[in-house]
């Protein structure tokens, strides 16, 4: 109206009732317009203290303002005709408790929430409601049916049956301070906050979900109006002295989402246009820009997902701007994917691109080939270096050990010849004892081609097995001379061997039959002893055997423990040690068997495999 002007001077401290008038408390004067005639009335309040109102609501003919820590109420029908309206307080408040909100609900009734609980006004007294069980509301209105309000700590929430048994709906959260409601219609309501607007959505009966909450993606809609209402069809918001009117079918519609496209790839050297597939050089992917541009008539404030896979396996990944890095990418074929979000949480639907980024020449089957082949040439190389060195060090070891066994061995051999020399020589002593000058004689020629024939073997490791037998024959034909009818002696060798080309160590058979005459046969005093030698082969097996019908290896009568000890001792070292120089298994074992006629023999047996 043109002759009715009111300056607001941003004071909540208005109101319009139901009866078309509009009331008005600011800078100590109350306001009352009749907006069907322009009439207008100024009264001053009274009782009002300050002039400090923060909220006006009506219930029937009366009006309840609100202040910090208390509320009044102004019973207009009675003071029509006075120039001052009487501010009465409610009573039922509690000293010092500060007022949120103050809000009349479509039964008429007024609420107000303290910072401990919530109240209606009943007969001008405010009643606390249990029900809310110490519930209260930093902002509450009522919509509908409906109590909608958050809490001290920004939580939204949907109230239903507020005066009986009440039944509370949290709202999700929306990472965002909430503000103000507006009713747009019977089912929604425009919630303000810090930074989007909300709609809050009453699902009809029977929904899966009671209520929906959605943000406003409209870009025209101003943020953060100064004041907001509706009249069902258009929503108006009022902002630095423009208002700006959307239908309320604008606010509520989802817009279409972007649509997105690839326009270049960049690396370090060239730029490439991207068509469905693209490929680049190796040496070019240590630092890739793509980019990508956005067309959106109706979203705002849109955020973007990539996604770089090999195998179809999409891991999105947030993105500002309009450009995706991939920095030392490896060689291969690699889809890229890029899809953007609306306000609203709808994702455009992704757009892709296959990005073939070169092998290496490192990579390429040839140089692995050659690679491998190098490879394999340098681990024989060094696995055989390694496998020579160990077996020369191992030879040269073994030489050594050869070298010195075969010194221990010539030791023994030596040994071996002062004992026979000695052993020998005793023979000699005795015929000469009985001055048997003949056989004396004749005994001297025997020792004197024994000495010569151990002489020449004694120096050699090995020596022929005719040899060592020439030497036992001449040895026995000696004892023989000596002990005559008291010692028999028998010789058999195979005649499938030849021993001239089997090699045996010198001084091998001589001490077995040396120790068969001397502890075995000669204890007994019989004609009826005798010494036997059997020589054969068997499986390229050769067996040497001295068997005698002596004492047996138990007797100790006449025995003589350190020459047994020696000599045999001797041979058993002797063989250990061959049989490691020459690497083939020798083995001399001495044990008593029963004879022909039942009478236990001595035999010692040497086992030695035939070289090749």
């Amino acid at each position: 109206y043109n002759h009715t002007r009111v300056q607001f001077q941003n004071s909540p401290a208005f109101f319009i009732d139901n009866n078309n008038h509009y009331f008005s408390f600011y800078n100590n004067t109350n306001t009352n317009i009749d907006l069907a005639t322009g009439k207008k009335t100024v009264k001053s309040p009274v009782n009002l203290v300050d002039n400090q109102v923060k909220h006006i609501a009506s219930s029937g003919d009366s009006v309840y303002l609100q202040r910090d820590r208390n509320v009044f109420y102004v019973d207009y029908p009675h003071a029509n005709n006075k120039k001052t309206v009487n501010c009465i307080l409610v009573s039922g408040l509690q000293f010092g408790d500060r007022i949120f909100g103050l809000v009349g609900a479509p039964d008429g009734s007024v609420w107000y929430s303290t910072i401990k609980n919530m109240f209606k006004i009943i007969n001008g007294h405010g009643t606390l409601q249990p029900q809310f069980n110490n519930l209260t509301f930093k902002t509450f209105d009522f919509f509908n049916k409906y109590m909608i309000g958050y809490t001290h700590d920004n939580v939204l929430l949907l109230c239903s049956n507020v005066n009986g048994k009440i039944a509370i709906d949290t709202i999700p959260h929306q990472n965002c301070i909430w503000d103000k409601f507006y009713t747009l219609d019977t089912t929604h309501i425009l919630l303000s906050t810090n930074n989007l607007y909300r709609v809050l959505t009453i699902n009809p009966a029977g929904s899966t979900e009671k209520f929906s909450v959605s943000i406003v993606a409209d870009p025209f809609v101003p943020a953060q109006s100064e004041s907001i209402c509706s009249d069902g069809t258009n929503c108006y918001f009022f902002k630095k002295g423009s208002i700006t009117s959307v239908s309320i079918s604008s606010l509520l519609a989802k817009p279409a989402p972007a649509e997105l496209f690839f326009t270049h790839l960049k690396t370090g050297k060239k730029t490439y246009s991207i068509n469905n597939t693209l490929q680049i050089p190796f040496s070019e992917s240590g630092n890739i820009a793509i980019l990508f541009s956005t067309l959106s008539f109706g979203s705002k404030n849109i955020s973007y997902q990539y996604c770089v896979s090999k195998k179809n396996q999409d891991y999105w990944i947030n993105l500002k701007g309009e450009e995706i890095s991939l920095l030392n990418s490896g060689w291969g074929r690699y889809t890229v994917k890029i899809r953007a979000k609306n306000i609203s949480g709808i994702y455009s639907a992704p757009v892709s691109f296959v990005l073939d980024i070169a092998k290496p020449f490192w990579a390429t089957w040839w140089f692995i080939v050659v690679v491998s082949c190098i490879v394999t040439v340098i681990i024989y190389s060094i696995i055989r270096t390694r496998i020579k060195y160990v077996l020369d060090k191992r030879e040269k070891a073994h030489d050594t050990e050869i070298k010195f066994m075969r010194s221990e061995y010539k030791a023994l051999n030596a040994l071996m010849n002062p004992h026979f020399i000695f052993n020998a020589m005793n023979n000699v002593q005795g015929l000469v004892n009985r001055d048997d000058k003949l056989s004396a004689n004749e005994s001297l020629r025997v020792f004197a081609d024994l000495i010569r024939q151990n002489m020449h073997n004694v120096s050699k490791e090995l020596i022929p097995l005719q040899k060592e037998m020439d030497l036992v024959r001449n040895y026995i034909l000696l004892e023989k001379m000596r002990f005559k009818e008291l010692f028999n002696y028998q010789i058999n060798i195979s005649p499938d061997l030849d021993i001239s080309e089997i090699m045996v160590p010198p001084l091998l058979i001589q001490p077995l039959v040396e120790n068969s005459i001397k502890h075995g046969v000669l204890p007994m005093q019989s004609t009826e002893s005798f010494v036997r030698i059997i020589i054969y082969e068997r499986e390229s097996i050769l067996y040497i055997e001295v068997i005698d019908n002596g004492v047996g290896i138990n007797h100790t009568g006449n025995k003589d423990p350190l020459h047994e000890s020696f000599g045999l001792g001797n041979i058993r070292t002797r063989l250990q040690k061959l049989s490691l120089m020459q690497d083939r298994e020798i083995s001399f074992t001495i044990a008593e068997v029963a004879g022909e006629n039942g009478k236990m023999c001595t035999i010692a047996t040497i086992q030695m495999p035939l070289s090749d």
